[in-house]
């Protein structure tokens, strides 16, 4: 295709007032969802940002679920190459040195899921093994977790980021009307830990996604009697309490206060919960990825 069968698009993204500044960042968690979209003509659907609040606002990820009823997550951690997988008592790399991670995908029948990688050039490398999910009630499906070593890893939210992408002219329209209506009804989720202790290099931060398939009106922000996902559903985690991931075995906890968040998308029915908690441990890396 000729250059001159290429069209430049700009979008303009606005945080509400939840950051600061002005960012043109291309790879950002903030942005990536409209690669799949303008690169590559793939339409996202409904998003939901997640941002998790300390001293500064910063982006948790995106989440999409798009028409093919795939539900999609943008990491925002900063440095995606190379990531880490726990699975059972194994700790593995996720792709290869030369390899970022884009997104994580759900698949439709909830059964199991894979990582998305990009080349350094942000262009699309390989899709990587999938991974199950695990059935922990009925119609609730454990997806993964995500330990952080710090919340100083994940991007720093802007309050404005502007994108621009090249797409094909003939579609170019179609593929601005499908963005802006994707940024028109987009959410915002703001996640502050629930506890006052600070992370050190003796803790670190952990995050499961569950996915709920019930009657999410009863787990709406607007119900009256409004429910935790622990009130009906036994808890479940990936957080790591000893070797490969942790330096050192930590005890189980018997109690523990734990933060969890339902999101709802447009056209999916049921309810994400990501549920945040302060773990006791030092994190061998940055970020590690698990999978019951």
């Amino acid at each position: 295709m000729s250059a001159s069968d290429r069209h430049t698009v700009s979008i303009t993204w606005n945080s509400g007032g939840l950051g600061a500044g002005r960012s043109v960042n291309r790879i950002s968690a903030l942005v990536r969802p409209f690669r799949l979209l303008l690169d590559e003509g793939k339409p996202i659907g409904g998003i939901n940002y997640l941002f998790y609040q300390s001293d500064k606002t910063r982006v948790l990820g995106a989440l999409c679920f798009t028409p093919y009823r795939r539900l999609l997550f943008f990491p925002g951690i900063t440095k995606r190459n190379p990531r880490w997988i726990t699975e059972g008592a194994t700790l593995r790399t996720i792709g290869q040195t030369n390899e970022l991670i884009d997104h994580l995908t759900l698949d439709p029948d909830f059964n199991s899921w894979h990582v998305t990688m990009l080349g350094l050039d942000n262009s699309r490398k390989s899709v990587l093994r999938k991974y199950r999910t695990k059935e922990i009630s009925e119609s609730v499906t454990y997806w993964f977790g995500f330990s952080i070593l710090s919340d100083n890893i994940l991007e720093e939210c802007p309050d404005e980021i502007r994108m621009g992408f090249s797409s094909s002219s003939k579609d170019a329209d179609r593929r601005i009307k499908i963005a802006k209506s994707s940024l028109r009804n987009s959410v915002n989720h703001v996640f502050p830990l629930y506890t006052d202790a600070s992370v050190t290099g003796s803790n670190f931060i952990h995050f499961d996604f569950i996915i709920d398939r019930r009657n999410r009106n009863c787990f709406s922000n607007h119900s009256p009697k409004r429910r935790t996902l622990f009130d009906s559903v036994p808890p479940a985690t990936t957080a790591p309490t000893g070797p490969p991931a942790l330096r050192s075995p930590v005890p189980v906890p018997l109690q523990l206060p734990v933060r969890s968040h339902p999101v709802t998308i447009p056209g999916f029915q049921g309810t994400i919960w990501v549920t945040m908690s302060m773990r006791t441990g030092e994190l061998v890396q940055q970020a590690v990825f698990g999978s019951l």
